[in-house]
């Protein structure tokens, strides 16, 4: 464990197992503990708000690293109070070690666990810190599905029944929820975000600039519609179907172009079959710079995922960028409650190209000018760092006042 604040890169001892000091603390507000095993860099804009807060102290414990070695580490800026932990995997499962200590030593009032029933540790934690008078909460998917096997349901709702209160990242996932018997007043609908801070600064000041120049700064070609899709490039992400949306609205007369953005396994399958389709299709790459994703979503029309969709869609609409992916929920992640029909994008029959071609040809016909300004609007209604913050912080407030 390592307790970091400002212009203090070390501050325990580990050798001596003592700790030499403690971050300074605001007087009359509470602490709270968020506990994960790392943080991805796409949490950046989330923590950030938090530790901004004149409301609660936030105290962000965590891993060095991620788990998943292929996605960015998000690294903390001078001032955010940290807490370092260790964990290793025990067959399926997470153990991270290092959090009771800090937070007795902390004087934590509140721990917000990553509701993930695989981390082991929080099994046992969560039951210790209520009776030592802690509140708990657990942010989390919660339920995706509403068709769960027995074991795997079971052993959800019995973790989930552990904390205080729930976080979930969607409506649909409180009203599975309720379905299982779990009250309402202990499920807050949290929903997700990026930095919008960032992606809203971007965004304006691309207001006046044209599509076409945009198009022109990037390569990219100046007639057709462009699809386009920001994504690791999986299997599981079936960009095959959009391929052969793409074939058949080109035999339809419409003149569409397929960009994708990141790196992965199938490329070279995806290559070959857009070739043999013969659809216009580029490989962008992996993009990390956000100036220049805010002009790749501006250059293209309309973003089609086909698998899923997750924070694509958060990073597509905060662009002005409506979003098309499949009807299936319990195959779903939760930021698709981000798409309304007809308005911020819509939805096709899941695994049907032809019926994904269909709803693509009719959002054109009924949508000539992209709804830039709807995608935004709902974006800022639900899904940003600010929201989140202000739903999270309306749970610690009910949990001050409850016995």
């Amino acid at each position: 464990m390592e307790f970091l604040q400002p212009g203090q890169s070390r501050i325990r001892d580990f050798a001596t197992r003592k700790i030499m000091a403690l971050p300074n603390t605001t007087l009359g507000k509470h602490r709270v503990a968020i506990i994960y095993d790392g943080f991805p860099h796409y949490r950046k804009g989330i923590i950030e708000e938090l530790a901004a807060s004149d409301r609660y102290e936030y105290y962000f414990f965590c891993d060095d690293g991620y788990r998943d070695k292929s996605i960015k580490t998000y690294l903390f800026k001078p001032g955010i109070n940290v807490v370092r932990t260790r964990s290793f995997t025990l067959g399926p499962y997470y153990v991270q070690r290092g959090i009771l200590r800090s937070i007795r030593l902390l004087k934590i009032s509140f721990c917000i666990f990553l509701g993930n029933p695989w981390f082991a540790s929080y099994w046992f934690l969560t039951p210790i810190l209520r009776l030592l008078g802690k509140k708990v909460l657990f942010w989390t998917h919660g339920w995706i599905s509403a068709s769960e096997p027995f074991l795997r349901r079971t052993m959800k709702s019995t973790f989930f029944k552990l904390p205080n209160g729930l976080l979930l990242y969607g409506r649909r996932s409180k009203e599975i929820g309720l379905s299982r018997g779990f009250a309402a007043e202990r499920m807050s609908v949290v929903s997700n975000s990026l930095d919008y801070r960032i992606q809203k600064v971007i965004f304006d000041s691309l207001g006046g600039v044209q599509q076409a120049s945009v198009r022109r700064e990037l390569g990219l070609p100046l007639a057709p519609k462009i699809l386009i899709c920001t994504a690791r490039l999986t299997r599981a992400c079936r960009f095959d179907i959009l391929l052969r949306a793409a074939r058949k609205l080109i035999a339809d007369n419409y003149d569409v172009f397929v960009l994708l953005i990141g790196d992965g396994p199938e490329i070279e399958s995806l290559a070959e079959l857009g070739a043999s389709l013969e659809v216009p299709l580029r490989f962008w790459g992996p993009c990390y710079d956000e100036l220049t994703l805010a002009k790749l979503y501006k250059a293209s029309d309309l973003t089609v995922s086909p698998g899923k969709v997750g924070l694509t869609a958060m990073h597509s609409m905060a662009y002005g960028t409506p979003v098309i992916s499949h009807d299936n929920m319990d195959r779903q992640m939760p930021e698709i409650e981000s798409v309304i029909a007809g308005e911020t994008g819509d939805f096709f029959v899941e695994n049907a190209s032809d019926d994904l071609a269909c709803v693509i040809a009719k959002w054109f016909d009924a949508h000539p000018e992209k709804p830039e300004g709807r995608c935004v609007a709902r974006i800022e209604a639900e899904f940003t760092p600010r929201y989140q913050r202000a739903v999270i912080e309306a749970a610690l407030a009910s949990l001050e006042h409850s016995a």
